[in-house]
Formats: C-alpha cells, sequence, structure tokens
C-alpha cells in the first residue's frame, strides 16, 4: 500500500523485501525519497529481440529507475 500523499501530493511504495536498491542515485520527490531501483540494460548501440537469447552480462551496464504517484506539479531532486 502507497504512502497516502496528503499535503505533499506524492504516492510512493516500499521496496519489495530483497530488491536491489541503487547505490548510485537518490531521488526526493516533494521532499519524499523515492526508492531507485537497480537494473540491467544494454551497453550495445542496438536492440533485437532474440527468443532464447540472453544478452551476455558484458554486453550491459547498470541504470536505475524509480516510480511513483502524484496528485500536482512536483519537485524531482
Amino acid at each position: 500500500m502507497g504512502q497516502n500523499p496528503g499535503v505533499k501530493g506524492v504516492v510512493t511504495w516500499p521496496a519489495p523485501a530483497g530488491e536491489t536498491l541503487s547505490e548510485d542515485y537518490t531521488l526526493r520527490v516533494n521532499g519524499r525519497a523515492v526508492p531507485v531501483y537497480s537494473c540491467r540494460v544494454s551497453a550495445v548501440p542496438f536492440n533485437q529481440v532474440w527468443p532464447g537469447y540472453q544478452r551476455p552480462v558484458d554486453q550491459t551496464e547498470l541504470a536505475g529507475f524509480a516510480y511513483w504517484e502524484m496528485t500536482r506539479p512536483v519537485t524531482v531532486k
């Protein structure tokens, strides 16, 4: 369940247990901390879906992503 938007107009959710969080990024939306997740993305300049093919780790790089809900304009830092 998300946090009530209240006065800040932002709803956030805690990270699921065991989910890897980014060590490179932090995020605040209207002053409220938002979890930034770590994920691997393609480091190769093209992406092609090849059924049954998993890109080797050496062709990936770490990235971060986050999500939140807002009911009005917010400040993102």
